[in-house]
């Protein structure tokens, strides 16, 4: 991100050689977003005993919109209402068993334990839609053996393979939105 701002020279330099001749910028601070970091400077009214000088970022970023993008792009579970809440509920405390717990992290355990019970035996699994179906994928795993890649075999082949994963995708859209 040092590049990213405009700085004079005597700004940029982040190292200095021993005989205080040779100067050169080679801390950085790096990142993937630039919409966060707002300037990137080095301070030189710091010493600290070395022959670097601190490089500052500013950051700026809303806290509220990055903690809810962190929680929604969490790989975790697709979690599907139970079918039956009732069986649901019994299945929880069927499971619960508050003897011998102590301390509250064996409540919490003994909780956390009789629930995700009752998540296994009560809640449908969701599944993944196939997008593309086993004649296309076999097409596929041809066109992947196909030593010349240059021949007219191969370039029908990669046609072939287009016009199905058109058609099963306009086939599965119809299908959302229940049209046969």
């Amino acid at each position: 991100m040092n590049t990213f701002f405009k700085k004079r020279n005597s700004k940029k330099w982040t190292w200095t050689s021993p005989d205080s001749k040779t100067k050169n910028a080679i801390d950085f601070i790096i990142s993937d977003r630039k919409d966060v970091i707002k300037d990137v400077s080095v301070l030189n009214r710091f010493s600290i005993g070395s022959d670097h000088r601190i490089v500052r970022a500013e950051i700026k970023m809303n806290i509220k919109k990055e903690r809810t993008n962190m929680i929604l792009k969490k790989n975790h579970k697709k979690w599907v209402a139970p079918e039956s809440k009732d069986s649901y509920k019994e299945c929880i405390a069927s499971n619960l068993n508050y003897e011998n717990t102590t301390t509250i992290d064996e409540i919490y355990e003994n909780i956390k334990g009789a629930t995700q019970t009752a998540i296994e035996k009560c809640c449908p699994k969701k599944v993944k839609e196939q997008k593309l179906n086993q004649s296309t994928k076999l097409l596929m795993k041809q066109r992947r053996d196909m030593e010349d890649k240059s021949t007219q075999e191969y370039r029908t082949l990669n046609r072939d393979i287009s016009k199905e994963i058109r058609k099963q995708g306009g086939n599965r859209i119809r299908k959302k939105l229940g049209k046969s």
